[in-house]
């Protein structure tokens, strides 16, 4: 993460912005990419974990590829209803499993976000979604609702939403497999006490929920997964011993044993029921089994599908046939491949097999990753990253937007190649720092304009042999620049330096050579700049985290700043007058809090200020605020007012986002995302703009404005209920046209808004006085907002007057980045 200020912040002006904070959340935007993407062929993605279900007229097949839990319909016939996967979520440890209810289907899985629960119809649209609490992800069709199942069992309805439980399961069992039949759900349970040890056995919930064994029933021990099926009015267990044949016993409804024990010469990966018989579905070198209800063999040798040899095989009764779907590589025993179908019919005969369902991408986009991005002081957002347009060449890029979500002069310009880089701006400018080759670092000029400078080679440590990592934060004081980094030393004499600074010229030239942060620090966390002074965040070897200031010229305090008694991920920065340090346990479920601190680096808050739980982000000027970025299944952000008051959350990302990363004056948020859909099929850079138009810009309802007043398409600064708002403010009598957004800039001028409106450039124009932003002119030059803080001119920028009025002065030079 990087930040930078630049020395013209008009701090007098932090008067006008009030401590209390938005009672309602800021708009976010669509999901944009930042870069066209760049497609090619693609190897296929294996698929893996298959499940399937009918409804009595369709098969939904489900299935794990590409980082996504995906589905296929198709028909009785095994003819594809949908030409490519539909994308529920990210996939992880367990499931996805789907049965059907109704003319619908549930899909279930467990990710590190939880269990998730989805309702799909049979046109294949998702109908309903959401998270458990419970530990259950195993789902059951009964009479009164959906029995779900693992280490607890909890009653939901078609929604998802708890009818009764959760309960926990007794004896430490976990549900493995269920079946249910006149009003009794049946579940194999698997119980893991340590090699031949292992149990399994079985438990019974009734139509309600409730569970009616108080222990459960042993099967045997020396075991593996159970697999249950129900027949009519009665279930089959099959248990997989881990020495020996497989065994099953028939269970009648209360629970007594119906049959002996019984032996099978192949162990059943799935068992279906079709005119009440039994068909096990043997995995490796696929083949079907069937079995009388009596458990007699029918066929004297399993009969062979001609399906791919892998490790699944799951089946379910459609109709008068049994539908298998199998995922393989050609190698029995080792999954993850295409998935495919085959079909039995009630003879045991193979009436269809071989069908493709589903067989991974045929074209992928360039991966995109490492997102990091910096704001000058005319409100262009510059965001660079790791592209892999070529595979084995990593490169970084960058794209540039201005304040509305236009992306600037087209395509993405290729800064060098090379990989984990950090932007800041000096306020014109920005300069990117990269990686090229093994522990040697660069740096470039990036030009408000696109234009890319010579490349200089940052400084080596201060030891003779030393291993310098990355820089990890990057920041300016408005005209020159530091960055922070960490490295390694091969003699222990040196350990103590395993987090320096450095200072460089604004062309990326080393001001002076590199300096310890401190003899205890052990690594470095992030460094801003609040209008003054540098601070360095770093842990120490008492795991503790601290923080430092530096002067523009090189001075560290003597003394550190304890900020947490833990060793924290944290995030540092500076706006509305305020220094602030945002730090968590790094866990995905740690907790995150916020301290700030006053000129002297004195912490203000005795008890910091909690956020929530999750994975600490981003942090950034916002409003009269901050925002808090944090990973907790989906990206989530929290408004947080200058008294310490903190919102509630709102989504910048529906599925797992990271790293992510603020603009400086939070009106972008960049991710780092898995796009599952045909075509990218890769990490791809995206981001969404956060909040409102600007006063006088137009808009067609109060929540597309900063200030929430929206009065005749125009955003406005109060309610104007008796007045025009042709600039902003509400004027009474009638106003002058063209005095809105940046559309009605002048003519002329090279460089045009890619996706958004025109930019006014060098050429004469009306009515852009008051509208429009910062952009490139016609020769390629950048006003820069600030500048000298002279008076900007008109046409092709907003006065910097306004910006102040908007929260925005001295919060648009602060920079952002982020490294993991």
């Amino acid at each position: 993460m990087v930040h930078s200020r630049s020395a013209c912040s008009a701090l007098s002006l932090f008067v006008l912005f009030g401590s209390s904070r938005a009672v309602a959340s800021p708009a976010v935007s669509n999901e944009f990419e930042i870069d066209l993407p760049v497609i090619a062929p693609g190897p296929a993605v294996p698929r893996d974990d298959p499940a399937v279900a009918f409804n009595g007229s369709i098969h939904l097949a489900v299935f794990k590829g590409e980082g996504s839990i995906r589905a296929r319909r198709f028909d009785p016939t095994l003819q594809l209803l949908d030409s490519s996967d539909i994308v529920l979520g990210d996939s992880g440890f367990d499931g996805p499993r789907v049965i059907a209810d109704g003319s619908d289907f549930i899909v279930t899985w467990m990710n590190a976000g939880g269990s998730h629960f989805a309702r799909i119809s049979a046109a294949g649209n998702v109908l309903a979604q959401t998270t458990l609490t419970a530990n259950a992800r195993l789902p059951v069709r009964g009479a009164n609702g959906i029995l779900l199942l693992g280490s607890e069992a909890v009653l939901v309805d078609g929604n998802g939403q708890p009818i009764s439980g959760p309960i926990t399961l007794p004896d430490d069992c976990a549900a493995k497999s269920a079946a249910y039949a006149s009003g009794i759900y049946l579940v194999g349970c698997f119980r893991f006490l340590g090699v031949a040890s292992d149990e399994a056995g079985f438990i019974r919930f009734d139509d309600q929920g409730n569970l009616l064994d108080p222990t459960y029933e042993l099967i045997t021990n020396d075991a593996s997964d159970p697999v249950v099926q129900a027949n009519g009015s009665e279930f089959l267990i099959v248990v997989q011993k881990t020495s020996g044949p497989c065994i099953g016993r028939r269970i009648a409804l209360d629970g007594t044993f119906a049959s002996p024990t019984f032996g099978f010469q192949e162990c059943p990966d799935s068992i279906t029921t079709l005119d009440g018989n039994y068909h096990f579905a043997i995995k490796g070198v696929p083949a079907v089994r069937r079995y009388s209800s009596t458990l007699t063999a029918l066929e004297a040798a399993p009969t062979p599908l001609t399906m791919m040899p892998g490790y699944d095989l799951v089946g379910t009764a459609a109709g008068n046939r049994a539908t298998f779907l199998s995922v393989g590589n050609g190698t029995p025993g080792v999954g993850q491949g295409t998935v495919r179908a085959a079909q039995v019919d009630t003879t045991g005969a193979v009436v269809a097999q071989d069908v493709v369902i589903s067989s991974g991408v045929t074209s992928v986009a360039n991966s995109q990753s490492m997102p990091a991005s910096a704001t000058n002081a005319a409100g262009i957002t510059a965001v660079v990253w790791v592209d892999k347009r070529e595979p084995t060449v990593p490169a970084v890029y960058a794209s540039r937007l201005d304040t509305h979500g236009n992306l600037l002069g087209g395509a993405a310009i290729k800064v060098a190649d090379g990989e984990s880089p950090q932007i800041a701006s000096n306020g014109t400018d920005f300069l990117v720092t990269y990686s090229y080759g093994n522990y040697v670092h660069a740096a470039r000029r990036l030009g408000a304009d696109g234009t890319v400078g010579s490349a200089f080679q940052l400084p080596n440590p201060p030891v003779a042999v030393a291993y310098p990592r990355a820089p990890i934060a990057l920041a300016s004081d408005g005209t020159s620049y530091a960055y922070v980094q960490r490295y390694a030393s091969d003699t222990l004499i040196d350990a103590d330096t395993t987090c320096i600074i450095v200072r460089l010229n604004p062309d990326g030239s080393a001001v002076a050579s590199p300096q310890n942060v401190d003899a205890a620090a052990i690594s470095c966390q992030d460094l801003a700049y609040d209008g003054s002074n540098y601070l360095v965040l770093y842990n120490s070897f008492d795991n503790t985290l601290y923080s430092k200031r530096m002067s523009p010229g090189g001075t560290l305090d003597p003394v550190p700043t304890l900020i947490s008694d833990s060793e924290p991920v944290a995030r540092a920065a500076f706006g509305n007058g305020q220094r602030v340090v945002a730090y968590s346990a790094g866990a995905p479920d740690g907790d995150i809090s916020i301290v700030r601190l006053d000129a002297e680096n004195t912490v203000l808050d005795i008890n910091p200020i909690s956020i929530g739980n999750g994975m600490l982000e981003d942090i950034a000027p916002y409003g009269g605020g901050f925002l808090v970025a944090r990973s907790s299944g989906s990206l989530l952000a929290h408004e947080v007012d200058l008294a310490g008051a903190v919102a509630a959350s709102f989504e910048l990302s529906p599925v797992a986002a990271t790293p992510a990363v603020f603009a400086s004056d939070g009106r972008y948020v960049f991710y780092q995302r898995f796009d599952p859909t045909d075509g990218f099929h890769t990490h791809r850079v995206r981001a969404r703009r956060i909040g409102g138009e600007d006063l006088g810009e137009s808009c067609d309802e109060p929540g597309d404005c900063q200030s929430g007043f929206c009065v005749g398409e125009v955003c406005c600064d109060t309610p104007c209920e008796a007045g025009i708002c042709d600039t902003g403010s509400c004027v009474s009598g009638e106003g002058g046209a063209g005095q809105g957004g940046a559309e009605q800039g002048g003519a002329g001028g090279d460089e045009q808004a890619v996706g958004g409106s025109v930019q006014g450039g060098a050429g004469s124009g009306t009515g852009g006085g008051l509208g429009g932003s910062a952009v490139e002119d016609g020769s390629g030059a950048v006003s820069d907002g600030c500048g000298s803080c002279s008076s900007a001119p008109s046409g092709t920028e907003k006065p910097f007057v306004a910006l102040a009025i908007l929260g925005l002065t001295g919060i648009r030079r602060r920079t952002r980045g982020r490294q993991r």
